[in-house]
């Protein structure tokens, strides 16, 4: 199966040597790493990926902004929807991964470096669109905090995106083995973890290794929030992995922040429909986050956080008829326009999911139908 590594970056990103020649060290040295610029990328990011390709034999593949340009220029929807100067320049990067047939997409972030010891991709890809036999976690609340996997400084705390009415209770793990087929590798992170704004207010959580388990497989409708930081998506799953365009205003606040975790409803609400799963646990990244003002970051959470949940049973008890990932994908955007149709906020919910049907059109421009299939 064809892989690749997707990230953006306004930095020249020299944590990539390291995953270059990981990757090359244990065996995946026609690997192809994705790169996406942005406007303030510096101007020597070029000449460092193309260094780092001479010395690992893996493919650097960096979109300048002029390169990104000419390529949307055949996406005409998609370029008008796609911001600069955003995490979801990676969508670029994503579109283009899908045309290419790669089967397997791996997100990082460029402040996630890389831990001694760890075969970064194989521990992503080994067994991912595979169906065999998979250690099941389900709970009694129907989700799974994914940092519990982890030892912290704090104690209990939730990953990003964690519908906040199901925090604080007893989930319960409850343990079997099972055939399922993962189409989501979730790698998790030492240091500074994917967690929301609020909690990083309070308290400076640190996660530590060991790993309770090197991998955990969610049941069937137990959900966890899946990000776009260490992340490994196959197949049918990869192609709706649009990261939402954040920014418009909900309630007079500007909503940003929650662009992978909507993506992630969306996504698991299909896989549920087909019988697919999300994997976590290895590999682990050691994420250095990069500067942050906690409080702006509040201030974007807040309203993603306030409208989460229902957005969430929206896509829980949405129904699908379609055959592929893609068909499901438009389904899911119909109904969440006429579920919030008569909210006071109805015109952001009908951005949504225009946001959306763009993806899709541009999903299927690219892709043959048999590789979206569920």
């Amino acid at each position: 199966m064809k892989t690749c590594i997707l990230t953006t970056t306004i930095n020249v990103p020299s944590l990539l040597r390291d995953y270059a020649n990981n990757a090359s060290e244990h065996g995946h040295g026609g690997l192809e790493f994705i790169i996406i610029g942005d406007r303030k990328t510096p101007a020597g990011t070029a000449d460092f990926c193309a260094q780092v390709e001479r010395e690992s034999g893996c493919r650097m593949n960096f979109f300048d902004v002029a390169r990104q340009q000419d390529f949307l220029g055949r996406f005409r929807r998609l370029n008008r929807l796609v911001p600069w100067n955003s995490i979801q320049r990676r969508n670029v990067g994503l579109i283009y991964a899908l045309e290419q047939g790669y089967d397997n997409v791996i997100s990082i972030d460029d402040d996630n470096f890389l831990m001694s010891g760890s075969d970064f991709v194989g521990e992503h890809i080994t067994g991912l669109g595979v169906t065999a036999s998979q250690k099941i976690v389900g709970t009694d609340t129907g989700w799974f905090n994914c940092v519990g996997m982890m030892q912290t400084n704090f104690g209990k705390v939730y990953p990003r995106g964690f519908a906040l009415s199901k925090r604080w209770q007893e989930e319960n793990w409850k343990f079997s083995d099972a055939i399922r087929k993962p189409v989501v590798n979730a790698g998790l992170w030492t240091g500074d973890p994917d967690i929301d704004a609020l909690t990083r207010i309070y308290f400076p959580v640190e996660a530590r290794l060991p790993l309770s388990h090197d991998y955990l497989t969610l049941a069937k409708e137990c959900w966890c929030p899946i990000n776009t930081q260490n992340t490994a998506f196959h197949g049918g799953a990869a192609a709706v992995s649009f990261v939402v365009v954040m920014g418009y205003e909900l309630n007079g606040l500007k909503v940003a922040r929650y662009d992978d975790i909507w993506m992630s409803w969306f996504l698991r609400a299909i896989m549920d429909h087909f019988g697919d799963a999300a994997r976590y646990g290895k590999p682990v990244v050691q994420q250095n986050r990069n500067q942050h003002n906690l409080f702006r970051d509040l201030r974007e959470e807040l309203p993603a956080m306030e409208i989460n949940e229902a957005l969430i049973e929206v896509c829980r008890h949405a129904k699908f008829t379609g055959d592929t990932y893609l068909d499901c994908y438009r389904e899911l955007a119909v109904q969440i326009e006429s579920s919030f149709s008569t909210h006071p906020q109805a015109a952001f919910f009908r951005h949504l999911a225009d946001q959306m049907d763009t993806w899709a059109e541009a999903v299927a421009a690219v892709c043959p139908i048999r590789e979206l299939a569920g």
